[in-house]
């Protein structure tokens, strides 16, 4: 992925690179800056991103090996890994929250 700036007016764009085979799984409908066959666009088409699933047990599974992995690393004074594992969890773990659903609150 090659993120850049461009501008003015200031935009954000990442350029991402990706095998056509391996385009049909996604979780973002990204916008197509060229696609020589019309291959990636057809793709768009026929399978639309799909968000994954939050899965608690999946979380449950791996938490204590995690506390273990950032607190060796914090234990060994290495606070830049520390805080890149701590952005790993926020990022993957953490993030995006699941959508929770809507109930009403009656007064």
């Amino acid at each position: 992925m090659i993120i850049t700036l461009v501008g003015p007016p200031l935009l954000h764009v990442d350029f991402k690179f990706v095998r056509a085979s391996g385009f049909a799984e996604r979780t973002e409908a990204p916008e197509i800056l060229w696609d020589r066959d019309g291959l990636l666009s057809g793709v768009l088409v026929q399978q639309p991103p799909v968000t994954p699933v939050f899965d608690l047990q999946w979380i449950e599974d791996r938490f204590w090996i995690w506390v273990h992995y950032g607190a060796t690393k914090l234990g060994r004074g290495e606070l830049l890994e520390t805080i890149s594992f701590l952005t790993y969890l926020r990022e993957t773990v953490l993030g995006p929250p699941p959508p929770l659903p809507h109930t009403p609150h009656h007064a």
